[in-house]
């Protein structure tokens, strides 16, 4: 059973590595921005110096799916493994 954080009034952007070209681009496979998802993008390239939408292989897509909602998933259903970014 998945397990969610819910906040209210609050947009939450997930960035999913899509483990295109082959491997895990940064550390974290997960990675959750406090932000609506255009705010996300710029924070995301800020900090990481990197492009979500880059295409690292043409047969596998975007480095990224980016997904914005009002939920953050669990660290204790993910095991620690998701960074969350927020302005708090």
């Amino acid at each position: 059973m998945l397990k969610y954080t819910y906040a209210q009034d609050k947009v939450f952007t997930h960035f999913y590595d899509m483990h295109s070209g082959g491997y895990q681009k940064l550390s974290h496979a997960v990675i959750v921005i406090e932000a609506p998802k255009q705010e996300a993008i710029e924070i995301f390239k800020s900090i990481f110096k990197r492009d979500p939408h880059n295409i690292t292989c043409d047969c596998c897509g975007a480095d990224y799916a980016i997904d914005e909602d009002d939920t953050r998933v669990s660290k204790h259903w993910i095991g620690g493994g998701v960074l969350f970014i927020s302005e708090e």
